[in-house]
């Protein structure tokens, strides 16, 4: 029996979002937004807790600052997400809630609906390979900076090499927004929206490391960016790295993961410093 069962709750990024996510925290998947596996399963880096026929409900509460071109303040959401998985194969949906002050004024609302599919290509001894491809829904609002207010798709590649207790995982993807730039740039910031920024398109990286200190018990640290590609994606001069870095720590509880990372932002003003703390619930 493998001695440390975090190592089938590793991490990916975004795109990714996280991430990320955020992180393409939320929309790179990356970190949001969000990047943990269940036990005794290294299969999927992407998503929270990826399992082998298995179905996951997850909560995060996050809170972040954050300064753009046009605004500054903080924000705080919650984001409720579902996957299954079964053999190779899976999918899921989350969709967030957030609370942000923009200048001194707070505004509410739902953010924008993320869909995504992933596949594990590969796997053979302490190596495997994967694909994503996850779809963003304009279901926030744009004008308050909680939403896109358009389609992006972003497919990406991974791969996870995790002998003994440690585990290290590297993504690489693409980001295209669907209706035309100006739908992007009206924003007046070449980053958009305020709760998860993104350029209209980019390519996006990630790296993470975690090693299990205990039984149930493993620590980290995480990367994610983006650089902007294509013509007239942003204004000139502003065509900047975006990066995030951070640790985190996850903790096993028999079908239960929780998942608590903090990320600075770097370069490319994703945010300031942000915090997440997500809690994934398996069913199999």
């Amino acid at each position: 029996m493998n001695r440390f069962p975090l190592l089938a709750a590793l991490t990916c990024v975004a795109s990714a979002a996280q991430a990320g996510g955020d992180d393409m925290e939320h929309h790179h998947a990356h970190d949001q937004h969000h990047m943990d596996h269940a036990a005794h399963d290294a299969h999927a880096l992407l998503g929270t807790m990826h399992v082998h026929d298995a179905f996951v409900m997850s909560l995060s509460l996050l809170a972040a600052n954050y300064t753009s071109p046009l605004f500054e303040g903080d924000y705080q959401g919650g984001i409720v997400g579902a996957w299954y998985s079964r053999g190779r194969l899976g999918g899921g949906a989350s969709i967030g809630a957030y609370d942000i002050n923009k200048n001194g004024r707070d505004v509410t609302g739902v953010g924008d609906l993320m869909l995504h599919g992933h596949v594990t290509a590969y796997q053979t001894g302490d190596v495997m390979l994967g694909a994503m491809l996850m779809v963003s829904l304009p279901t926030g609002n744009d004008v308050d900076g909680i939403g896109m207010g358009h389609v992006m798709v972003m497919p990406e590649a991974w791969i996870m090499y995790a002998p003994g207790p440690l585990a290290l995982a590297a993504s690489a993807g693409y980001a295209r927004m669907q209706g035309g730039a100006a739908a992007h740039a009206e924003h007046g910031a070449p980053m958009w929206p305020l709760v998860d920024p993104m350029y209209a398109q980019e390519i996006t990286f990630g790296g993470t490391a975690m090693y299990g200190v205990a039984h149930a018990l493993g620590i980290g640290v995480r990367a994610a960016g983006a650089v902007p590609v294509g013509a007239n994606t942003v204004p000139v001069g502003d065509s900047d790295l975006r990066l995030s870095v951070g640790g985190r720590a996850v903790w096993i509880a028999g079908p239960v993961t929780t998942t608590f990372e903090v990320m600075g932002g770097v370069a490319g003003d994703p945010f300031g410093l942000r915090g997440v703390l997500e809690t994934a619930l398996r069913f199999n």
